[in-house]
């Protein structure tokens, strides 16, 4: 028998198909998929604005480096070289 296997975004549909049947609570939806309630909040306002895709993993990466000249610098500097 093979093993069951599925990834992070097929539990996030299974969550939010879970709610929209609305067979449980959302804190008992939340404990079944061991999530907090703000993620799930979190997740069901993503799929409602993006659908689908709002699902998907996003990056973490910062946007800007702190450190990080800034763009108006930057662009000076381009228009120099």
């Amino acid at each position: 028998m093979p093993w069951n296997v599925s990834d992070v975004v097929d539990q996030r549909k299974r969550f939010v198909d879970d709610y929209k049947r609305g067979w449980r609570t959302m804190a008992e939806l939340c404990r079944r998929y061991q999530i907090s309630r703000e993620t799930g909040f979190q997740r069901l306002e993503r799929f409602r604005l993006e659908g689908a895709a709002g699902l998907q993993d996003r990056s973490r990466a910062l946007l800007r480096h702190p450190n990080q000249t800034p763009v108006a610098i930057e662009e000076r500097l381009d228009g120099q070289i």
